[in-house]
């Protein structure tokens, strides 16, 4: 008696989930599925994104609709889509996290929409395998500097025709190393028919796989902060595509420069601004020299302390402050960074130490390392002196084969970034040379620090300024 009203109910329930299981593998009524992975919408007059798209699907198009808006489930589940069509819509926005279900994307068209902006750093998370990107013809006006962070495997970005003024150094970078270092691994970039005047440096040095570049219809300033444009396409011909002519791009200011190719021109000024006050005169010469670059200006990176000491009771501490320094190559030599790749990215970095040494810390410096005048100290990592979140190290005066002292010279060693202390290396060492001539280079000497790559630090005791790479 049981088992015979049981079966009705299991055949129901077996009815249910087949008729569940069909309605997520169906067409959408207001698309056409001429192939079973295929979803084609277009011309519908569409308002929104229609419900129930299939979750096999690998492409989809929903171009020339009234679609002005996505919200957090219209892409949801979708997996499998490699192709997502959405050109000539109304869209206005795009909401954070819309597309964070689509892992297998690799073509994303947004073309001919209303996009005033990409305002967040996560409107584009989820896309690791997107390849190609068109934003053209939009009405952006600003991309966040982290947007495109989500996007590593983008090879082609589409930003023509749309109103952007300025762009962040960092703004079309694809990778961050340490949210420190930044990478575009973009191939094809298109900024034309924009409204930029001009483009900051970072924006091509960081994308060593730059393939073309189009920059023309564009008002550009021809003055000092396009000064790097020359040497840069110099060293890379035949990247800059200018189907307007050998002029392109052309300068639309200052006056005197109007029409004339950016290129063309070898002496690119800024002009200080001036302020007029009545009853004072104009001053007769200015001086460029007091207009500093913009790299004068950046953050600092982090701090490094040092505390240095010898078998004679001598001691200093030194803190240092680390930043960029303005001829740093962020990628050096270009990386493998192909859609197959899996090899490691060799950083080519340049920083800067500034360690400010006053009053006394000039004679306790100067007695630790006076006897490495000739020739150098060199230091190896010895031991851990404290673990995470305070990682510290001491080194220690490694035994001299030709060396004329050995005070058993030891600094200890912590870093801000931590970082700095936790790449993995093979060897580490630290050197000084260069002590001679005291009074009036002020102990210049060197800490050499070698990784898998060199790291060096020039350091002067007069303001303490330090340069290494790695």
């Amino acid at each position: 008696m049981h088992q015979t009203r049981s079966a009705p109910v299991a055949l129901l329930a077996l009815l249910m989930l087949t008729l569940e299981v069909s309605k997520s593998q169906s067409c959408p009524r207001s698309c056409n599925c001429y192939q079973a992975n295929e979803v084609h919408c277009t011309f519908r007059s569409l308002l929104t994104i229609p419900p129930g798209l299939p979750s096999h699907t690998r492409r989809i198009n929903l171009g020339f609709n009234s679609i002005s808006r996505l919200n957090d489930k219209s892409l949801v589940g979708l997996k499998r889509v490699e192709l997502l069509m959405l050109h000539s819509n109304d869209l206005q926005r795009l909401p954070d996290g819309v597309f964070k279900d689509m892992k297998s994307l690799q073509i994303l068209k947004l073309s001919y929409n209303k996009l005033r902006e990409i305002s967040s750093s996560l409107t584009f998370s989820g896309l690791t395998s997107l390849l190609r990107l068109y934003l053209d013809h939009n009405l952006l006006q600003h991309i966040h500097p982290r947007a495109l962070l989500q996007l590593p495997s983008l090879r082609l970005l589409r930003l023509q025709g749309n109103r952007l003024h300025q762009l962040h150094p960092h703004a079309l970078c694809t990778l961050s190393f340490l949210n420190t270092y930044y990478v575009s691994t973009v191939r094809h970039l298109d900024l034309s028919n924009n409204s930029l005047t001009t483009l900051p440096k970072e924006c091509v040095t960081t994308a060593p796989l730059l393939e073309t570049l189009f920059l023309q219809a564009n008002p550009w300033s021809c003055d000092c902060r396009m000064k790097w444009f020359l040497s840069w396409s110099l060293a890379n011909p035949g990247l800059l595509k200018c189907p307007g002519g050998p002029q392109c791009p052309v300068c639309a200011s200052p006056p005197s420069l109007q029409g004339q190719g950016l290129l063309d021109q070898t002496a690119l000024l800024c002009i200080s601004p001036i302020i007029n006050s009545p009853g004072k005169e104009a001053p007769l010469k200015l001086d460029l020299n007091e207009i500093q670059p913009r790299e004068n200006f950046r953050e600092l990176l982090g701090k490094v302390f040092l505390g240095l000491s010898d078998q004679h009771g001598y001691s200093v501490d030194l803190s240092c402050n680390i930043s960029h320094s303005a001829d740093s190559l962020d990628i050096a030599p270009p990386p493998d960074l192909s859609w197959s790749s899996s090899s490691p990215l060799l950083l080519g970095l340049s920083l800067s130490l500034d360690c400010p040494v006053v009053g006394q810390s000039y004679e306790k410096l100067w007695r630790i390392l006076a006897y490495y005048s000739e020739t150098a100290a060199r230091l190896e990592r010895d031991i851990m002196l404290s673990k995470a979140p305070a990682l510290a190290y001491r080194y220690r005066q490694a035994p001299e084969t030709d060396g004329y002292y050995h005070t058993d010279v030891k600094a200890s060693v912590k870093a801000r970034p931590e970082w700095l202390l936790h790449i993995k290396h093979s060897q580490t060492d630290f050197s000084f040379v260069h002590l001679n001539d005291f009074y009036k280079h002020y102990a210049n000497f060197l800490l050499y620090y070698l990784f898998n790559f060199d790291l060096y630090y020039y350091l002067q005791a007069s303001n303490y300024k330090a340069q290494y790479h790695f």
